[in-house]
């Protein structure tokens, strides 16, 4: 039987088999460990976690399916999410850190990647954006100043960049440690705001903000570096 909301599911070096959803599933918390070396494909259906995941081994395989999760969420290395395929999609209602382990995002518009907390990218992690977008809407633990961050460690670079940033909601979000890049587009709308402290932004696309206060530059620099013309709104 598959494991219920109340269950720890836990892959280990126990069960190194791969597995296929064949319906919705809920559990208490996702524990992928780093001995495992299976796929987690949810073909086409949703894995839940009420408690933050924690993926540090093996592979999981949104494939069409609806990964949620409503704690922080932990990709650390020897762990992959990969949300390629089409139709994907991953909600997590806290923080995203990617430590080490490699996340390849669900390609499309803003409704298929939302974090409702910070983006933390350390060290070695990999951020594969698909072409995709990443919504971040940080929710009402991350009030004040600085709100959630965005925190990109090894600064702008292939397998750290996003393609398009969408912010939405009135909560803040603050770049933390280094420079971003985003090859597409950026956009604001809501209260909240996009805070730069001293780091700079690289876009490529358009820069679209609901209003003026939507972006607080401090002493960075916004560097439009697109290959065609590009709209300030």
């Amino acid at each position: 039987n598959a494991p219920g909301r109340k269950d720890v599911a836990i892959f280990n070096n126990n069960g190194l088999s791969s597995v296929k959803l064949t319906k919705n599933v809920r559990v208490k918390k996702l524990n992928v460990l780093y001995a495992y070396s299976g796929t987690i494909n949810l073909d086409g259906f949703q894995l839940a976690s009420t408690k933050g995941p924690l993926i540090a081994g093996g592979k999981v395989e949104v494939n069409e399916g609806f990964l949620q999760s409503w704690g922080w969420t932990y990709i650390q290395s020897g762990g992959e999410v990969d949300a390629s395929g089409s139709g994907s999609r991953i909600k997590i209602g806290h923080n995203l850190t990617i430590k080490g382990g490699t996340l390849t995002a669900p390609s499309g518009d803003n409704t298929r990647f939302i974090v409702k907390g910070g983006f933390n990218l350390h060290d070695g992690g990999v951020f594969n954006h698909n072409s995709g977008t990443v919504t971040m809407s940080p929710k009402g633990k991350w009030s004040g100043t600085t709100g959630a961050a965005i925190r990109i460690d090894d600064g702008p670079g292939t397998g750290r960049n996003f393609y398009n940033l969408y912010k939405s909601g009135p909560r803040n979000v603050t770049l933390t440690t280094n420079d971003i890049r985003v090859l597409n587009n950026i956009t604001a709308i809501g209260n909240g705001k996009i805070r730069a402290q001293s780091n700079d932004i690289t876009i490529g696309g358009d820069w679209d903000l609901a209003k003026s206060s939507n972006f607080v530059a401090g002493t960075g620099t916004v560097i439009f570096n697109g290959s065609s013309a590009q709209t300030i709104d």
